[in-house]
């Protein structure tokens, strides 16, 4: 496969239009955001912060020109994309305002603080006929695409989805952030910010959906930075059910030292498993009763959908930016081709909302509790 450009196998005959993009929010998730707009030949064209100097600051290091408040960067006619970049609280305002404009919106997870703000966004954008999508990108590893494949070809479902979600950016007391603020952040940190991240792609691989859960959280500090209370949770322990009867269980933590962004899934069903773990995501491995196999991304025998995202020769590791570009590519090409498969939808952000509350509601009642 040539790499002298950047393309996927669903590049379109006819050159693709550049659109004008404008960036609401400005750390980290922004400067990715940003990196895969240019990647895939679109415009940064405008960026706003919370607060003015924010934007000044990082007009030069983003490279694009800087709206006075957000609200302006959103009513800009030459604007077509609205990126959603800032804490939780505002996504669904940002969100909502963007779409009666009549942009396009990529919305950082979670899409709203509650299940009914986020339903109103979903209907909003369907009424609107604007593409509205969620970043969760780690359905644009092709290994996980891989494993899909696999799994609907085969003759049973999985009847055993388990797994963790691990980091360590929060594993000492010393660190603050606005996430650990529910004001800011939402009820549920660890679970909003990457149990719902972990739900998705094991729904997403094995077309099951999540329908009872029943949750443990976890907090293991009660005070952060200079004596600051903490109300949200540091991990937890889920199991669940699925539509298919298949059970299921989630470990999830950000205080787990040495976990940078251990996300790992294990799928068994009759005579196979599959395990996909993100901090080496360019091996599938395959458990089988006679003898296992390890896949290699890149190799000739991969399925269509793998393909269309292997976008390096084997050997030359994809990762974490890669999928960014690849869904920030596929949510530009639905405004004018329609949605590809996988792409996740304002709806899927809804889905998140819910499986949150049901956690939430576990937690708190200690019972069961359907979705």
């Amino acid at each position: 496969m040539s790499t002298s450009t950047f393309t996927f196998a669903a590049e379109a005959s006819v050159p693709k239009e550049t659109l004008n993009a404008g960036i609401i929010g400005l750390g980290f998730i922004g400067e990715v955001h940003a990196r895969a707009i240019r990647a895939t030949g679109h415009n940064v064209h405008s960026i706003a912060g919370a607060f003015l100097n924010e934007a000044e600051q990082s007009r030069e290091r983003i490279g694009a020109q800087y709206a006075r408040q957000a609200e302006d960067l959103i009513s800009d006619p030459e604007i077509d994309v609205i990126h959603i970049c800032t804490p939780n609280l505002f996504h669904a305002d940002y969100a909502e305002l963007a779409i009666k404009n009549g942009k396009h919106v990529i919305c950082e997870k979670p899409l709203a603080t509650t299940s009914s703000q986020a339903r109103l966004l979903h209907e909003l954008a369907l009424e609107h006929g604007v593409i509205a999508t969620v970043p969760f990108i780690y359905r644009y590893y092709p290994n996980v695409r891989e494993a899909r494949a696999r799994i609907a070809n085969s003759t049973s479902k999985p009847f055993l989805l388990h797994g963790y979600y691990l980091q360590d950016w929060l594993a000492s007391d010393s660190v603050e952030n606005w996430r650990i603020d529910p004001k800011l952040g939402g009820p549920s940190r660890a679970f909003g910010d990457i149990g719902v991240h972990w739900c998705d792609i094991v729904e997403f691989v094995t077309g099951d959906r999540i329908v009872r859960v029943n949750a443990q959280l976890l907090k293991v500090y009660s005070r952060r930075g200079n004596d600051n209370s903490v109300d949200t949770e540091d991990g937890g322990t889920i199991i669940f059910e699925t539509d298919s009867g298949a059970q299921g269980s989630l470990v999830l933590s950000q205080v787990s030292a040495g976990r940078k962004n251990k996300l790992w899934f294990s799928l068994e069903g009759h005579g196979y498993s599959y395990v996909f773990d993100q901090e080496n995501p360019d091996s599938l491995w395959q458990g089988g009763r006679e003898s296992n196999q390890v896949f290699m991304r890149g190799h000739d025998l991969q399925s269509v959908a793998a393909n269309r995202f292997s976008v390096l020769p084997a050997g030359h590791p994809q990762g974490y930016q890669d999928c960014f570009n690849a869904f920030i590519d596929d949510s530009y090409r639905a405004i004018s081709e329609g949605a590809s498969d996988g792409l996740p939808l304002f709806i899927d952000g809804l889905r998140a909302a819910m499986l949150t509350e049901a956690v939430l509601k576990s937690a708190a009642s200690r019972e069961w509790v359907d979705i």
